[in-house]
């Protein structure tokens, strides 16, 4: 497991097709598809808990479920599948509407290969009022 650090990136060997990216927070992820302009191509690459996945079938919510104390939600991405104009894709934590991002406290992300074997961390400890 790969701790990684604010700005930071790591690579994915071909073997990991599908990976999934889970975040133990009360707190919501959604993913952006985005070309290298970095910008969606239109609201259907912005995928979340009322889109259920993105067009071309690679990034679909898992949805929410019950971790330790708390709950948990998922994202899984298949890379393979993933649409060949789309450069990168932003996975995003939001919050109810009324609450910030501060009130988390410290929020670690999570990214798992298929048979759910950490392959990098990374713990969010300056969120504000974002």
């Amino acid at each position: 497991m790969t701790p990684l650090s604010k700005g930071q990136n790591g690579p994915l060997t071909s073997s990991e097709a599908v990976i999934t990216v889970e975040v133990g927070a009360a707190a919501d992820l959604s993913a952006l598809l985005v070309t290298d302009a970095g910008v969606v191509r239109s609201d259907a690459d912005f995928i979340f808990y009322n889109q259920a996945e993105s067009v071309d079938g690679s990034v679909k919510p898992l949805g929410k479920r019950h971790a330790g104390d708390g709950f948990e939600d998922r994202i899984a991405i298949n890379l393979a599948d993933v649409a060949t104009d789309i450069d990168g894709i932003a996975v995003v934590l939001s919050v109810d509407s009324g609450h910030r991002l501060v009130e988390l406290g410290a929020v670690t992300a999570t990214i798992l290969d298929a048979g759910g074997t950490s392959l990098a961390t990374f713990t969010m400890i300056d969120l504000t009022v974002e």
